[in-house]
């Protein structure tokens, strides 16, 4: 499993949290692909974690990002 954590700053905001995130999985070695995350309390600046590494994020809404997970990231 391939922790994905969400930092954002001001740290006196609510937190952001996940509910869901598609796909729900990939094969190691599939290639890249675009994480959606759907859950609350997003806003423009977050950024999404994949193994402590912060990934390109885009802002879509309080209730979705999506971040680029690279070939490398899900390469073993």
């Amino acid at each position: 499993d391939q922790p994905v954590l969400i930092q954002q700053a001001p740290a006196d905001l609510t937190p952001p949290f996940v509910l869901s995130t598609s796909p729900a999985y990939v094969l190691a070695g599939s290639g890249a692909f675009t994480l959606t995350l759907q859950g609350d309390n997003f806003r423009n600046g977050c950024s999404v974690r994949w193994n402590g590494a912060a990934r390109p994020t885009s802002f879509v809404s309080n209730t979705q990002l999506t971040a680029v997970i690279s070939a490398a990231d899900i390469a073993s």
